[in-house]
């Protein structure tokens, strides 16, 4: 046993032979070292077990750690309870999370973070991080080709199966990116493997997927997309049997499977088989005509503007528009898996352009789709473009035309107008959490006429109960046509909408003490409680609500003027940031 200057090694520690000490080391009670070399500036915490390994400079081990043959890189942190298998390699300036394994001949890339309770068994080596959890609130989420790769796709398909009944059939979808292509079929080859059979749908929107589901009565499926938000992101989306996303129960059972590596293969006789479903689009098509009135468009004679943002909706729209008879200028009418993504700046452009081709076409209306087909953003015949709350309440006051003493569902922060345009026709507003998760469950369970959000997600139950960009226009459509009144002219029927939205960052940790203040402080007020907090004052309100993704809160505020909805929102802002100290 060697050590060098300075060092600290508690008195209850066992250093065995063949053990070296670099400088300013400390070394905890009841630690085990043996046939270790261990660099300047490294600490060991109480009961943890260092053998036969290599520890570089400045390196610090948590209580109770258990590292066998590795070696650790400089400057890296080691969490309490962590087990690092024999022949691992951590590289410099990494952090293993507490309650972490990270199994035998497992190489970690410098930076790496491996979260809290994570198991590691293959290699880090482009991701950033490794998490415990695979799903996040959109799904699975992670760079192309780089944390999204196929080794993990397979991994994550062989997961899914094991989650389902062997034989089962799912279905397969995916945008028209090159790279999701490959992972697509990387996880019908997990899927496979385990005995799972794969209708693959290869090219098609989410809504038709997830019409398509129901429609074959198989078991699940997912689609996999370049994310809308991030063009180095990509998304892997699971559906259940209705063609919803899987619950939270789902999700944790197959990450359990996925850590667990608890997916027992089939014999080559029992492997599944990939198939291409005859009719899945047909399928999509007939339920458009069930639920629609084609004729009554007809009549309207409407020439229309659509921005297909480069999506696949471009492959099945155009024919119901023909069959609708209408007059169509399509843009950004082919498929292009690079412009699957737009910026801020992209988006704008997209939009206010649609607005003048509109006004200058002498238009109808004008509709741009995302390129997953899931929301609309709209334009009337005068070429102006709706915001969110304007094309909300647009949609909502179409319905109750349609069909006096509709119910509609829409978020607890969306506009109050809602309500005031209901009184008119005696319809009915179901208030829901500014979720998807709870839009989509109010569609599915309670079965409204209409459900919508002003972010240009729109649901109609009686179709399925999922956002879908080709209904929501079908049946625009079919609504102006029976009013019988030009876009702009609806427009101007809806009552002045005053409604802002404000963020405010707040940390983690501060969150819960927020929510407690605003509710001793609002005690006396009228006030809901069904998605954050959400204050009365007389007709004007605002209403407070965590993110649940990111360290802020959102603040709605809608007054009678612009003033006030702006004075409220500061306000409330302003306590917030005082609240944090």
């Amino acid at each position: 046993v060697w050590t060098g200057k300075d060092c600290y090694v508690d008195p209850t520690a066992v250093l065995e032979s063949g053990v070296i000490l670099g400088d300013n080391c400390w070394i905890g009670p009841h630690v085990r070292l043996a046939n270790s070399v261990l660099g300047e500036a490294c600490r060991v915490g109480e009961n943890s077990k260092v053998i036969g390994s290599i520890i570089w400079d400045n390196v610090n081990i948590g209580n109770d750690a258990n590292l066998k043959e590795v070696t650790i890189g400089n400057d890296c942190r080691i969490g309490a309870r962590v087990y690092i298998g024999v022949g691992a390699v951590v590289s410099d300036h990494c952090t293993i999370g507490e309650g972490a394994t990270v199994k035998a001949e497992v190489k970690v890339w410098p930076y790496k973070i491996i979260e809290d309770g994570t198991t590691l068994s293959s290699s880090l080596i482009w991701g950033e991080r490794w998490s415990k959890h695979v799903f996040d609130a959109y799904g699975v989420s992670g760079l192309g080709n780089i944390e999204i790769i196929p080794e993990f796709a397979a991994k994550l398909g062989a997961a899914y199966g094991a989650s389902l009944r062997k034989g089962d059939f799912v279905l397969s979808s995916r945008d028209n990116h090159k790279t999701s292509r490959i992972i697509d079929r990387a996880i019908m080859t997990g899927l496979a493997s385990v005995g799972i059979n794969v209708y693959d749908l290869r090219v098609v929107p989410i809504p038709v997927a997830r019409y398509a589901i129901r429609a074959l009565k198989v078991a699940g499926g997912f689609h996999v997309r370049k994310s809308p938000y991030d063009p180095k992101l990509m998304d892997i989306k699971f559906f259940d049997a209705e063609g919803k996303e899987i619950s939270q129960a789902k999700e944790k059972g197959i990450e359990n499977l996925f850590f667990r590596e608890d997916f027992p293969r089939v014999a080559m006789e029992e492997s599944g088989e990939i198939m291409f479903p005859p009719r899945a689009l047909e399928y999509y098509e007939e339920g458009f005509k069930r639920i629609l009135d084609y004729e009554r468009v007809r009549r309207a004679n409407f020439r229309i503007v659509i921005d297909y943002a480069w999506g696949s909706a471009v492959g099945i729209f155009p024919q119901v528009l023909g069959e609708m008879r209408c007059e169509v200028v399509g843009l950004n009418a082919y498929p292009d898996g690079t412009r699957l993504t737009k910026t801020a700046d992209e988006f704008d452009f997209s939009i206010k352009r649609l607005g003048e081709i509109v006004g200058t076409l002498k238009a109808h209306l004008g509709v741009m789709m995302d390129a997953g087909a899931q929301k609309i953003y709209i334009a009337d015949d005068l070429g102006r473009v709706l915001d969110g709350d304007h094309a909300l309440a647009l949609m909502t006051l179409l319905m109750f035309k349609s069909k006096p003493g509709a119910t509609v569902a829409v978020p607890i922060c969306s506009s109050r107008v809602i309500e005031e345009m209901a009184q008119w026709y005696q319809g009915k507003v179901v208030r829901t959490k500014n979720t998807y998760a709870s839009l989509l469950d109010e569609a599915s369970h309670a079965k409204p006429d209409f459900v919508g959000e002003a972010r240009g997600g729109y649901v109609f139950p009686e179709f399925q109960p999922a956002f879908d960009a080709m209904m929501a226009t079908a049946k625009l459509l079919e609504l102006l046509a029976g009013t019988g009144e030009p876009l702009s002219k609806l427009v101007d029927q809806i009552p002045p909408i005053h409604l802002v939205h404000r963020q405010v960052p707040c940390g983690w940790e501060k969150k819960g003490t927020i929510m407690r203040r605003l509710i001793e402080t609002t005690r006396t007020e009228n006030v809901q409680l069904l998605d954050g907090v959400k204050i009365w004052h007389g007709r004007s309100w605002v209403n407070v609500i965590p993110d649940s993704d990111k360290p802020i809160f959102h603040v709605y505020a809608e007054g009678n003027h612009p003033e006030e909805s702006n004075q409220l929102a500061l306000r409330y802002l302003q306590l917030i940031q005082e609240w944090q100290g």
